[in-house]
């Protein structure tokens, strides 16, 4: 077999391939949040950080693979300004976005946020978009979440990891008590898709009717239950980071 029909075969069959240990996994996480810990500026508030730690212990125990250890960092940078989505690193490094938390309703949409974000990595989506970036031999590292250079093939790959990291953040949020309804209201209300057909081609999310959809359909499986969608500190939270975001 020709080594370029042998890479196709093993992307074909296997789109779980990783080349990547988890120690190797980690270090390179290390690496990944050092330079971005460089590039952004912490939120100094004992409160907030204590908050959102209760929160992603709590997911954290709702997610099938409890192997992960995650650091979160919350910051006062918008890191994806289109829905202000965390950065999840490989290795369980993950930076939250202040306007996250001031964007969102509810509690419930900012857990389901953070299962998005935590998601990728016990999924390893990083490191298995490297291995295929190496395997295709494209030369270039891909930066997660996501960089508009990314080629075109590698474009369903990264909407299919979204999609994934989007139901099992439905199954976490719900497991842990929270309304999985609110994902999909945050995202319909927050996600713009990309205008002109080009721009949609290279979108590297899903569309924002079909992600919806898509979770919306998730959540009819669930049994039922009384779920809930804020607290009281959610609000006393989202005061004390007005002090520092606007």
């Amino acid at each position: 077999m020709r080594p370029a029909v042998f890479v196709l075969a093993v992307l074909s069959l296997n789109a779980q391939v990783n080349f990547y240990s988890r120690e190797k996994e980690e270090a390179l996480g290390a690496q990944l949040a050092a330079e971005v810990t460089k590039n952004t500026t912490p939120l100094d508030s004992a409160a907030a950080r204590a908050y959102i730690e209760g929160l992603t212990r709590r997911l954290a125990a709702a997610l099938p693979d409890q192997t992960f250890h995650f650091t979160f960092t919350l910051v006062t940078d918008d890191l994806d300004g289109r829905t202000h989505e965390p950065k999840a690193l490989p290795g369980g490094y993950i930076f939250v976005p202040a306007k996250l938390l001031l964007a969102a309703e509810n509690e419930a949409e900012v857990a389901g946020m953070l299962a998005h974000a935590m998601v990728h990595i016990t999924a390893r989506h990083y490191t298995r978009l490297l291995t295929k970036s190496e395997l295709m031999d494209i030369g270039s590292r891909p930066v997660y979440p996501y960089n508009p250079r990314i080629p075109l093939a590698q474009l369903a790959m990264i909407r299919g990891m979204e999609r994934q990291a989007d139901y099992f953040a439905v199954q976490a949020t719900a497991s842990a008590g929270w309304d999985p309804a609110a994902l999909a209201a945050y995202i319909s209300r927050t996600q713009t898709d990309q205008s002109g057909s080009v721009s949609r081609v290279f979108d590297e999310l899903p569309a924002r009717r079909d992600r919806v959809a898509a979770i919306q359909a998730e959540m009819q499986k669930l049994p039922p239950k009384n779920y809930t969608a804020n607290s009281d500190e959610f609000a006393q939270v989202q005061a004390e980071i007005r002090k520092f975001v606007r």
